[in-house]
């Protein structure tokens, strides 16, 4: 009688397979990656800088706070030797004009072969639109306040 009812019983359902995210929905934990340049006013002059950043981030694009994480980059200048190093909290929201608007902070590092490392720390707003324009103010020691103007051109390399 078991064996009668072990091959009329139904099979278990096989495991239907997760569909990937779809395209349009950003949802999620990503990680971004990309080149950048600027116009930076430092040291009484202006140069161009140019670098890129890494950054982790999580992005929920109908809360309130739509992204939020943590990113690295670095810049170099382009007309003199050295260069600059931050690490920055992400934070953005859609909630102001229904364009992706954030803001980055934390230390940076300014870096050098004729001058020892420079400590100091910057604050940038931004706005995602493809490219994002980026506007970083900063304070460095010894070389005091900078400021930068410029694009990244960060791009999801990985989501999760």
């Amino acid at each position: 009688m078991s064996a009668v009812l072990a091959c009329a019983a139904p099979a278990p359902a096989a495991a239907q397979p997760v569909p990937p995210p779809a395209v349009a929905d950003l949802d999620g934990l990503q990680l971004w990656v990309g080149p950048a340049g600027a116009a930076t006013r430092i040291d009484g002059s202006w140069e161009s800088t140019w670098g890129g950043g890494v950054q982790l981030v999580r992005v929920r694009e109908r809360a309130a706070v739509a992204v939020a994480g943590a990113g690295i980059g670095a810049a170099h200048y382009a007309g003199s030797d050295g260069g600059r190093l931050w690490l920055d909290a992400v934070i953005g929201t859609r909630r102001l004009g229904g364009v992706m608007l954030g803001l980055a902070a934390g230390p940076a590092v300014d870096l050098g072969g004729d001058h020892h490392p420079r400590p100091g720390g910057t604050v940038a707003i931004w706005a995602f639109a493809g490219v994002t324009p980026v506007v970083r103010v900063g304070a460095l020691e010894e070389a005091g306040v900078f400021v930068e103007v410029g694009a990244s051109l960060a791009l999801p390399a990985l989501r999760w």
